[in-house]
């Protein structure tokens, strides 16, 4: 299907916006060969199939999608609308990001968000850093509600009301991707002026300390004391990133240059004989993905970021991320002030997507237990 022009030109229309960078490129008719090479910034949003350009002499011009290539290399990564939405303001809102850790919790937990919540998707999110898929809607309730949409590695979602961006991502990174990755997420996510970046993961519970009753732990870098408030509301067990094992932190004060040095080790809990409960970098050395780095990039950014970690074992997840769902969502409600409700409100039962039915197979044979 790419080598249709006009297929190149629906799948690429997105790509850029208003105010980039763009050289001309491809271009194979005579007349027009000498415009190869040129470079000017996109000037209107695509219509009737062409950009428009405003060149560096001035003048103006029309170029199709496919004869377009951003100035600045798209091997960076960056984030593109879906054509028709524009996602405007962000300054002030609430940036929810999934790990890829133990169990997949936080991806089942963003499914349900997305499903329950009926959130709208804005963008995704496209660069080397990312194993590319392509699929079919995958948060459908029931088969005949499949909707004919393309579903990719990477995509963002949005509640206006709640001022709410979610990042859902169905892919891995390629291998040793994650701090390009992390990078330049972070870096749009600044740019726009995110007031919060909440990260779901989880980390093993057989590592977790044995007086812990609690399904969460959290831990936060650059937190203000909104976000220290709102921990000890909800009870949330809190962890240190600078190697202080206990968990009674609230007016602990993180030294950085600790912080990066215990996230960038590579402790072993099952080797750890202090005598005590392990500290955060050991519980996120095992599964739970770009969790450790994306706080670490955190610190170095100075970006406010809670990560919240459900503490679960490998399985039937289901459970862990309806938890997680709920947890999330009564999270950054709190963050966001007095007033603010959650978009999941507990008295709304959670839709799972059917596509879980097939997850873990048939029910087993009962008998077995008799």
């Amino acid at each position: 299907c790419g080598s249709h022009p006009e297929t190149r030109d629906h799948m690429s229309a997105a790509m850029f916006q208003v105010g980039d960078a763009v050289e001309v490129q491809g271009l194979t008719k005579a007349e027009v060969l000498h415009l190869n090479g040129k470079k000017g910034k996109v000037s209107s949003p695509l219509t009737e199939g062409y950009y428009r350009l405003q060149m560096a002499d001035g003048k103006s011009l029309d170029v199709r999608p496919r004869h377009l290539r951003a100035e600045s290399e798209t091997s960076i990564g960056r984030f593109a609308p879906v054509q028709g939405k524009d996602l405007g303001d962000c300054k002030g809102w609430t940036l929810i990001i999934p790990a890829v850790s133990v169990g997949n919790v936080a991806q089942i937990a963003v499914d349900i968000l997305l499903t329950t919540a009926k959130l709208e998707k804005i963008g995704y999110w496209y660069g080397p850093s990312v194993v590319p898929i392509l699929c079919n809607d995958p948060l459908a309730t029931k088969p005949k509600r499949v909707k004919p949409k393309i579903t990719l590695s990477v995509e963002f979602f949005r509640c206006s009301k709640r001022k709410v961006i979610v990042v859902q991502r169905r892919a891995p990174l390629v291998r040793g991707g994650a701090k390009m990755f992390v990078s330049n997420l972070l870096a749009w996510a600044k740019k726009l002026g995110f007031a919060t970046t909440v990260l779901a993961s989880s980390s093993h519970a057989r590592y977790a300390e044995n007086s812990s009753q609690s399904r969460f732990w959290c831990t936060h870098v650059e937190a203000d004391q909104t976000i220290k408030d709102v921990v000890e509301e909800l009870k949330i067990p809190f962890m240190s990133l600078d190697g202080t094992p206990s968990r009674e932190t609230k007016a602990h004060v993180p030294n950085n240059s600790a912080v990066l040095t215990s996230l960038m080790s590579n402790p072993n809990p099952i080797e750890t004989k202090r005598g005590g409960a392990p500290t955060a970098a050991e519980l996120l050395r095992f599964n739970t993905g770009m969790t450790k780095e994306f706080l670490a990039q955190c610190v170095v950014a100075k970006i406010k970021t809670i990560a919240l970690l459900a503490q679960v074992n490998e399985g039937d997840n289901m459970e862990d991320g309806q938890n997680m769902a709920q947890a999330l969502t009564v999270l950054v409600a709190k963050l966001q002030g007095k007033g603010s409700q959650p978009f999941l409100p507990p008295s709304k039962p959670m839709k799972i997507p059917f596509a879980y039915n097939h997850v873990y197979g048939p029910e087993p044979d009962r008998r077995i237990y008799t």
